[in-house]
C-alpha cells in the first residue's frame, strides 16, 4: 500500500517488530523459528517494494543494539538507498567507530566506580 501511495517520490520503509513471542529459555520460540518468522517479513516487505528495513527486535535474536544505533543506521540506509552522496559518511564513521568504544569505556568506568565503591564498604 505505502509503495503504491507514494510511488517513487519517497522511501518506504519495513519496520520488523516483535513476534510476540520470548526465545528459549526464557519461552518456547527455538530461534531456527524466530529466524525464519523474520525471514518471511523481510521476504514479504521486499516483494511489496520496500526500500530499507528498520529492524526493532534485534534482542530477540541475542544482539545487542541501542535505539541510537537503530535511528543513526536506519538514517545511513535511507540516505544511501537513493543515493551515496545522500550520507556525511564522515559522520556515518564517528558513529559506528563510538559503538566500539562504547562498551569499553563503560566498562572501565563501571570497575573504576566498583573499585572505589570498595574502598568504603
Amino acid at each position: 500500500l505505502a509503495r503504491q501511495a507514494v510511488g517513487d517520490r519517497a522511501l518506504v520503509a519495513l519496520d520488523i517488530g516483535p513476534i510476540g513471542e520470548l526465545m528459549s529459555p526464557a519461552g518456547e520460540l527455538r530461534f531456527d523459528d524466530a529466524y525464519a518468522l523474520f525471514a518471511q517479513q523481510v521476504r514479504a516487505g521486499a516483494q511489496a517494494g520496500a526500500d530499507l528495513i528498520a529492524i526493532e527486535t534485534m534482542t530477540a535474536l541475542g544482539a545487542p543494539v541501542s535505539t541510537t544505533q537503530v535511528v543513526t543506521t536506519s538514517i545511513m540506509g535511507a540516505g544511501s538507498a537513493k543515493r551515496r552522496a545522500g550520507v556525511r559518511w564522515v559522520t556515518a564513521r564517528k558513529i559506528v567507530t563510538s559503538w566500539f568504544v562504547t562498551l569499553p569505556v563503560t566498562m572501565c568506568l563501571g570497575a573504576a566506580f566498583c573499585a572505589f565503591i570498595g574502598l568504603f564498604v
